[in-house]
């Protein structure tokens, strides 16, 4: 499908950060763009969840772009396709989120919580 005025969002981090005005990329190739800020927060998130130990895999940062005349293909995931983010340009800073830091405080308390809970099922069955 081709946009004559197109407005969305894309995702970035400490790693991959863009300049207000320029554009995304300064070379083509395949990127994915949100089509509404809510997609793009919910992949945020769910970057966020999945409590990556390596660095520049977790989301932080939801930019507004736009561009003229883009084509894009959609995914059933609902987020849009296109082979030319040098005609996407980055409008503003839409949304910001720090992950949670964990510690080793943090993960023994979510394991001691977990192994509770499994205990009490066990329980339950006998």
């Amino acid at each position: 499908m081709k946009i004559k005025n197109f407005t969305g969002f894309m995702l970035g981090n400490e790693n991959n950060m863009h300049q207000i005005g320029a554009q995304w990329m300064n070379y083509d190739a395949r990127v994915w763009v949100c089509p509404n800020l809510a997609k793009a927060k919910k992949v945020l998130q769910e970057s966020q969840q999945k409590m990556c130990l390596e660095p520049g895999c977790v989301w932080t940062v939801v930019y507004q772009v736009s561009g003229r005349n883009l084509v894009f293909e959609q995914a059933n995931n609902g987020l849009l396709y296109t082979d030319v983010p040098t005609k996407i340009f980055v409008d503003r800073i839409a949304h910001r989120q720090s992950p949670q830091v964990v510690d080793e405080e943090f993960l023994l308390q979510n394991a001691k919580r977990q192994s509770a809970f499994f205990d009490l099922v066990k329980e339950r069955k006998k």
